[in-house]
């Protein structure tokens, strides 16, 4: 038995002493699932909002309602009877979520009222729980909807979502005249997926970026204003200020060169909107005009002046 012993200790002592492997590196450290779905679940998210025409969830209003009931009148809505409302408000998530939206969107003047109902469908025959060749489309949708979105539309869509790449390719003119954005926040989901991802994802155009996406900042809502004051100097003059093929060459002739005014290459324009594109494309973000509403808003006066 005594012979016995130093041998087994010889054999704790040499596993002991054995070198460690090191440990073989996984699928983005252990993240790399977590981070598909979550890519996923805001592709999806956002192709929800833009798609789903606005309300025609069958609880959307009722929460959009309680929203606006805390903006216009200060106060979380009495459920029940004892609310004293002419409408029904819906509240199933916890009051936090709606005070956030609400403090996201209570800037918006939406002109309507917390117990607005929108145009019925009148060849609306939705069957609950039954798939049918029925019109589905509860409510009118007019181009009071179609982006620029404004009033209601803007508080419905807006969730504090930048879009990161705003650009002639991402504009779809429709027949009816109306005007939509696609591939919503494409460069924000470059930003957040692993380098070996981004590659899959279509990069901004170095053109239409604001100067601090240039130097590094993050997207913003500032930024995409410049971005779409950039596809409206394209459209009203045929051309874009700066050229180039890589966001150096744009940066460069950004803080040599200033934006021509509009009007100089296209005399037939009104000289009220050069003001207005100047301050859209100025060099600091804090000079532009606080929201794509106000940028609209400025340009709406300068063709009611006419």
């Amino acid at each position: 038995m005594n012979a016995e012993t130093p041998s087994q200790g010889m054999t704790d002592q040499s596993d002991e002493s054995a070198p460690s492997r090191p440990a073989r590196g996984t699928f983005l450290d252990g993240r790399g699932p977590i981070v598909l779905i979550l890519v996923a679940f805001l592709i999806t998210g956002f192709a929800y909002s833009a798609v789903n025409p606005l309300h025609e969830a069958t609880d959307e209003l009722r929460h959009y309602r309680f929203i606006q009931h805390i903006i216009q009148r200060r106060a979380l809505p009495v459920q029940g009877e004892a609310g004293g409302l002419d409408c029904t408000i819906q509240g199933h998530h916890p009051p936090l979520y709606y005070a956030a939206a609400a403090a996201l969107t209570f800037w918006i003047d939406t002109g309507r009222d917390v117990c607005h109902e929108p145009p019925g469908n009148p060849f609306w025959a939705y069957r609950y729980w039954e798939v049918g060749r029925d019109n589905k489309n509860q409510y009118l949708h007019g181009l009071d909807e179609a982006f620029p979105w404004q009033g209601e539309a803007l508080a419905a869509h807006q969730r504090g979502v930048y879009h990161g790449d705003v650009n002639t390719r991402r504009l779809h003119l429709l027949e009816d005249g109306s005007v939509r954005l696609t591939d919503m926040s494409v460069a924000a989901l470059a930003e957040a997926v692993q380098p070996f991802m981004r590659a899959t994802l279509q990069t901004p155009m170095p053109a239409y970026m604001a100067p601090e996406l240039l130097r590094g900042a993050r997207p913003s809502a500032r930024t995409d204003l410049y971005s779409l004051a950039m596809v409206l100097y394209e459209v009203l003059t045929g051309h874009l200020p700066f050229h180039g093929n890589s966001p150096e060459t744009i940066r460069v002739k950004q803080e040599e060169t200033g934006v021509l005014a509009p009007s100089l290459l296209n005399p037939d324009l009104p000289p009220g909107l050069d003001d207005v594109l100047a301050r859209a494309l100025a060099w600091a973000a804090s000079d532009r005009q606080p929201s794509a509403a106000a940028l609209a808003a400025e340009v709406r006066a300068v063709r009611e002046s006419l």
